[in-house]
């Protein structure tokens, strides 16, 4: 892989901050598999007849991937600031010339081409603290071919609530994923039903000595 990026930070002002960045990486000798004709075992001492499916993985696809990442820090006031953050990013690969590429290298449809994410933290008083985020994640599109389903995109919620009421001792508890009860994440190969991620309520205790 060769990769170039480049950034910049720019602070607007003493409460805001803004941080952009770029990249464009190149790979080569990319991982894929081709399948050789199905062949017929005939019967034996080790086994009855059978059909004999393979995989031969190779190295016969090339690739590129571009993004942009783009984050802010707003502090509003001494006690509540925001941070936010969106990224970009397209991957596509391609086999080289003359190579045999059946299964074909299916990268392109593993991430999510937009991401957009925004965190709240506001200090109740000087005990109680309260967190709420908010994530999008665009939809995967899959591939049939690679056994990956389609993901929709989807729109998570956290919210959670600290007290501390001394240096040593903070009680914390919280709801992830508020807005469903379930939603799907990813789809895998392995699993092509596809595992929902469910809605998690937590609550901790934590010590210091």
């Amino acid at each position: 892989m060769t990769s170039y990026e480049v950034g910049q930070r720019i602070e607007i002002a003493k409460s805001v901050s803004l941080d952009a960045s770029a990249f464009m990486s190149f790979y080569q000798r990319l991982e894929t598999g081709i399948n050789p004709p199905i062949e017929f075992v005939p019967p034996s001492a080790a086994g009855p007849a059978h059909l004999l499916s393979t995989i031969l993985y190779t190295n016969s696809r090339y690739g590129q991937a571009e993004g942009v990442e783009l984050s802010a820090i707003w502090t509003a006031s001494k006690r509540w600031k925001w941070m936010g953050g969106y990224s970009w990013l397209r991957i596509h690969s391609h086999a080289y010339p003359g190579e045999i590429d059946q299964q074909q290298a299916y990268a392109e449809v593993y991430s999510p081409e937009h991401q957009f994410q925004a965190r709240s933290y506001f200090d109740v008083s000087r005990t109680i603290q309260l967190d709420a985020a908010v994530y999008y994640y665009g939809g995967i599109i899959g591939h049939s071919l690679a056994g990956v389903p389609p993901t929709p995109s989807h729109l998570r919620g956290d919210l959670g609530l600290g007290w501390r009421p001394n240096a040593k001792l903070e009680f914390s508890g919280g709801v992830q994923n508020a807005f469903d009860p379930n939603h799907l994440e990813f789809g895998s190969p392995r699993v092509l039903a596809g595992a929902e991620v469910p809605r998690n309520v937590y609550a901790s205790i934590k010590l210091s000595f």
